[in-house]
């Protein structure tokens, strides 16, 4: 049974795999043995990852990649098949946050979230999908948000709320579209999790944290290995059968 949950010999892309929960996911993927191609518009920290995960013993290169400009994703995407050949498995976790009530907002910032957590999203999916259909196999893991499910409150970040709907509807249409290619399209929605344990939201008395840490009925943030046990079920042959899912992982935020 635990094979099934084997990406050996499989080549997996992360985005926004900097830092944070990228990183955690992109050691996760090297772990069961798959290849990793990094990609962020931070090269350096891309780097970073990219060098942590060969300590595991498989490939890794890392890519500077601004997912909202289309040709640099095709220009990505070419190098990445020239270096590795095929991708078995993309992780579209690069993204942008936005907070501020919606009637401050400036256009400018609305349309910097809507074009990388939206459109960036769509062209990932759209270049490396056709790689895919081509290659008949593949498997695609969008992380979207509990946000994408439910208006976070008491903090304000409607843009972000809004791209993060939408990808979880682009997934589901993706996983109709492309299921008969054997090309599978699932989402992630994590909750509040501790990415960068110095982030001053995470800190006791913030009323951020407070609001989140009530509203979580499993009492305590989630832990970068909570969201990679996900993605390594979705990226994996354990979960031949699953597409258009929308897997929640937030310990129970969403239910109350």
């Amino acid at each position: 049974m635990t094979d099934l949950f084997s990406l050996e010999n499989m080549i997996s892309i992360v985005t926004g795999a900097a830092g944070g929960l990228g990183r955690a996911m992109a050691l996760g993927l090297a772990d069961a043995g798959s290849d990793v191609a990094i990609a962020d518009v931070q090269i350096a920290g891309a780097q970073e990852t990219a060098a942590l995960v060969t300590q595991k013993g498989v490939r890794s290169s890392a890519y500077h990649c601004d997912i909202s400009d289309r040709a640099q994703v095709e220009a990505f995407a070419s190098q990445v098949l020239s270096e590795y050949g095929r991708v078995d498995v993309l992780v579209n976790n690069a993204g942008v946050f936005q907070d501020g009530a919606v009637e401050d907002i400036d256009w400018a910032t609305w349309r910097r979230v809507m074009d990388t957590n939206v459109d960036g999203n769509f062209h990932m999916c759209q270049v490396f999908g056709r790689v895919m259909i081509g290659q008949g196999s593949g498997s695609i893991v969008n992380i979207a948000s509990k946000s994408g499910i439910m208006v976070d409150y008491p903090n304000k970040q409607a843009a972000y709320n809004v791209a993060k709907a939408a990808l979880i509807m682009l997934t589901k249409s993706l996983a109709v579209e492309w299921a008969p290619y054997n090309v599978r399209v699932n989402c992630i929605c994590p909750g509040n999790f501790v990415a960068h344990p110095d982030n001053p939201v995470l800190q006791p008395g913030h009323p951020y944290r407070e609001a989140w840490m009530r509203n979580t009925p499993m009492g305590h943030f989630g832990q970068p290995h909570e969201l990679v046990t996900a993605l390594l079920y979705l990226a994996s042959p354990a979960s031949s059968f699953t597409t258009g899912a929308v897997e929640i992982v937030d310990g129970g935020f969403t239910i109350i």
